[in-house]
């Protein structure tokens, strides 16, 4: 544990004011830094998120084509991701929410996949698609 410290024994206000003056400027620098670096990975992540739910639905659209020939479906192994920002300045407090069920698993299929593909659940089970 940290021990109590009185900085007014340690240093007078002078001493105080100086370094404050110092340092200030680093620290609006590294909250700057900060911020723009964790604002560049919410960015990114929600852009890779949208590229996986673009996939997604892809996959949904060839199994229903594959479904309609009576052919085997290739099974969805993922659940589409929910894309919400963590930050006002990211798109607002609210984020976007895929149509769709829930899974087994809690994730979310798209909209129509249904009987298309597999959920989480049915995979961690062992089951196979048909």
């Amino acid at each position: 544990a940290l021990k109590d410290v009185d900085v007014a024994s340690i240093c007078d206000d002078n001493e105080r004011t100086s370094l404050a003056s110092k340092t200030n400027s680093k620290l609006t620098t590294a909250k700057a830094s900060t911020m723009t670096y964790t604002g560049n990975k919410e960015t990114e992540n929600e852009d890779l998120k949208k590229a996986v739910n673009i996939d997604i639905a892809i996959q949904v659209g060839v199994n229903t084509q594959l479904e309609a020939r009576d052919e085997a479906i290739v099974p969805l192994s993922a659940s589409t991701y929910a894309i919400q920002s963590t930050s006002p300045a990211m798109g607002g407090a609210g984020g976007t929410q895929p149509a769709g069920e829930t899974t087994a698993a809690g994730g979310t299929q798209p909209a129509g996949a249904g009987a298309a593909g597999s959920t989480l659940g049915e995979e961690a089970a062992g089951s196979t698609p048909g």
